[in-house]
């Protein structure tokens, strides 16, 4: 109109404050969802670190560089209480880890990574730990490896304290060993098959009475070893026994080399937690 604005100006002036508008708009709703990311990531992570630190064991991260030279970006706290060091012990030194390692098991413990290194296959080792001074523990260790974008390995996994559990099966071998001496001290046989009719113990005296070494009876079926017709001769015993009950009999097999063997047997059966026949001793 004549002596005002031309709308043409006008115009302008209005996409350009809408323009400012948008930008305004558009920058806070950005902060917003920057802000709701950053909170989302934040709890995300405290409840990852609350998952780990709840775990049985110490979960790290290991990185082996390209160099040569190994560090520990994570180690969960856990580890103090497994290896009695801190993460700053590990960052400041990591060849304490090895260091506190049995000499005895130093190798296998490297050897297992070198070959994970090279198969890209995870890693599954135990070792023995020195905690104080003349005090060991058992330490199982597993970890899935991966390659680097720089070409180092990543290691990520977690550190188990089994020493109670190879403690027990320490204390089972020797208890093994034990009823291994006395089963064989005794002039009677002593023999053991599970529910599938395997032989699975055979003291000294079987081995004599049978006549083979003991590799060839232990992991054999009962029909292997005294051959079908005497098989079928003590399968009502057997079938029993198997069944939970225990007995007392007298028969006189043949055996796969001919000759027929008078016996008179015992036949008890081993019960596990469950209730459930495991095996029957004879």
């Amino acid at each position: 109109p004549p002596g005002g604005v031309p709308w043409v100006v006008l115009t302008n002036r209005g996409l350009a404050l809408f323009a400012i508008w948008v930008a305004a708009v558009l920058a806070y709703d950005r902060k917003g969802i920057e802000g709701r990311l950053d909170r989302a990531w934040r709890e995300a992570e405290l409840r990852l670190r609350a998952i780990t630190e709840n775990l049985p064991g110490s979960v790290f991260r290991r990185v082996d560089h390209a160099d040569g030279h190994v560090s520990y970006p994570h180690i969960s706290a856990r580890h103090k209480e497994i290896f009695g060091l801190d993460w700053g012990d590990i960052q400041a030194d990591p060849g304490r880890l090895l260091r506190a390692t049995h000499p005895d098991d130093r190798a296998a413990w490297l050897d297992a990574f070198d070959a994970a290194k090279h198969d890209l296959e995870p890693i599954d080792v135990a070792r023995r730990v020195e905690i104080v001074p003349g005090e060991h523990r058992w330490i199982r260790t597993l970890a899935n490896p991966q390659r680097g974008a720089a070409g180092e390995f990543i290691f990520d996994g977690i550190s188990l304290d089994v020493t109670r559990e190879r403690e027990a099966e320490a204390a089972l071998r020797g208890s093994e060993h034990r009823i291994r001496l006395i089963a064989d001290a005794l002039p009677i046989l002593i023999i053991s098959f599970d529910t599938k009719e395997i032989f699975r113990f055979v003291n000294e005296a079987a081995v004599q009475y049978y006549g083979r070494p003991a590799a060839e009876i232990v992991g054999k079926s009962v029909e292997e070893v005294l051959g079908r017709e005497s098989r079928m001769r003590v399968l009502p015993y057997l079938t029993r026994a198997l069944s939970g009950e225990r007995l007392n009999f007298e028969e006189s097999p043949t055996y796969l080399d001919g000759n027929r063997r008078d016996m008179s047997a015992v036949y008890v059966t081993d019960i596990d937690r469950a209730g459930r026949v495991a095996r029957a001793f004879a």
